[in-house]
This record gives C-alpha cells, structure tokens and sequence, in this order.
C-alpha cells in the first residue's frame, strides 16, 4: 500500500516477528492462492498503469461484473467512488522482461482522496471462496494530508466493506516501507512507514523491530500471511467469513496470528478460544 502502502510486491524480514504466520497448506481456503505462488515462482511480474488514466464507472457507464460493487456502494458506502484502468502485465523470465497481456485494476475513491488500488483474482474451478483482491496501494496522494493512521485505516474499512459484501473472501498485500509515491516525514524527517518500533502482543510481551506501517496494520486487524521478500512482508485482512474458517480449522493459529491485534479479547471470546 501506500501512506499504508501495500504495494504488488512481497517483502522480507529479519525474523517475522514472534508471530506464527499462517500457513496457506493449512488454511484451505487459501489453495488458489498457493497455486499463483507455485506457478509464478520462478517468475517476477510486474504491473504498469497510469495513475492519471483511471475512468469513473457509474450507472451509466460501467463493466458489466462491476454493477454489482457499484450497488453496493450505493447501498453501504454512498461516498465512494469506483474507477478503472488496464495495466499493461510484464514478466521477467531468466532476466528477459516481456510484456505479456493487461489486467483490470479497480480504484474504490473517497472525497478527500484516500484511494485503494486493487485487482480482484478469481479461480473459476471454484463456485465459493473462490475470489480474493489484491491490493496494489493505499493512497493519499496530497502529502499535506497524510499522517493519519486512523484515517487511512477507515479508509480501507470502508472498502473492504464493500468487497466483502461483493464476495471477497480476503484482501491480501504488502506492508511496504517504500514505493514510487510521495511520503510524509517523521518529525525526525524521515519515512515515517518505515521507522523501526516493537509494539505488546496479548500478554504484553515485546515485538521483535518492526516497520511502523506493519505495526499499524496488525494493531488494526491485519494478519501475516507468511510470505517475505525485499524486506517487506505480505499481509492479509480477512472476511468475516475467512476469520471464522481460520478458527474452525486452526484455532490455536488463529489465535496467535491475531495477537497483537488491539481487539485480540473480542476476537478470542467471539470464537470461544481460551
């Protein structure tokens, strides 16, 4: 992003924190996405779009699968805006990049311009659980109006609400410390994502060093999703739906991947683990 930056690629880490991360063999839920890893492994791919050419859908002009979002929006989220652009895709085999088709990236807008980027994946051999989105940002693109954790946090609430709503089973990405967009400092006048800081777990024991944009996440719900690469790591923010499959079937990884989350007791209680 962006400002929360999950951006398209995965990051690495020292040590993934104390945090157990979860395990996509075990989490059935998530085979499809295993099976993007397993058959682009040896391949990096890259999108390219323009950040000025997204188009507005409306009611009166829209892709045909994106009616229903922009139902849902109407409904839920009246103050969003949805927009579209095609992103030329690149893939870099044995050091040889070539482009090689588009894809649809979607943009879910507020008024003061906090924006999410993202493209949803589907596996058509499934009827269920088969759609998740992959966020490429969290934008605030006028510096002077970033700094807000929580703003940028309601911002994603609020879309997530919509996507879920849509089918999404879970939004997944990259706490990234850096990216081609602009930044607000620190008042030390650094990257304020990317300063180093250890936050209490549920017991109140201390994190190994994080960034502080990883922090902000798991504080407000996200998860490990136990992928790591160019110092960054990928996470996940998971549907209603997904939590409840997480705890049936790994209750007690569940519970761990959750711990530094501030609603760690609700979340424990609302599944009966103790």
């Amino acid at each position: 992003m962006l400002v929360g930056g999950l951006g398209q690629y995965g990051g690495g880490y020292f040590n993934p924190l104390d945090t157990t991360p979860l395990n996509f063999s075990d989490f059935r839920a998530n085979n499809y996405l295993d099976r993007i890893r397993e058959e682009t492994a040896p391949i990096i791919t890259r999108l390219e779009y323009e950040i000025d050419d997204f188009q507005e859908e409306t009611f009166n002009r829209y892709h045909e699968e994106m009616l229903r979002t922009l139902e849902l929006i109407k409904q839920y989220q009246p103050h969003l805006k949805l927009f579209h652009v095609k992103a030329d895709v690149y893939r870099t085999i044995k050091g040889q990049e070539k482009k090689v088709g588009k894809t649809d990236i979607w943009r879910l807008k507020a008024p003061d311009g906090y924006s999410i980027d993202y493209e949803i994946c589907e596996d058509k051999k499934k009827t269920e659980l088969n759609k998740i989105a992959h966020v490429k940002f969290v934008i605030q693109p006028k510096v002077a109006k970033q700094g807000s954790g929580q703003r940028m946090l309601r911002h994603v609430k609020q879309c997530s609400d919509v996507l879920f709503k849509g089918g999404v089973f879970y939004l997944y990405g990259w706490a990234r410390r850096l990216n081609q967009h602009a930044v607000a400092s620190s008042r030390h006048g650094k990257n304020w994502r990317e300063e180093l800081i250890q936050i209490k777990d549920n017991n109140g024991e201390l994190s190994q060093p994080m960034i502080r944009l990883l922090a902000l996440y798991l504080r407000s719900g996200w998860v490990l999703a136990g992928q790591t690469k160019e110092e960054d790591e990928e996470i996940m923010f998971l549907s209603t739906s997904a939590i409840k499959m997480m705890f049936d079937e790994m209750p007690e990884q569940a519970a761990e991947n959750f711990k530094y989350f501030k609603y760690y007791e609700k979340i424990i209680s609302k599944h009966k683990i103790r």
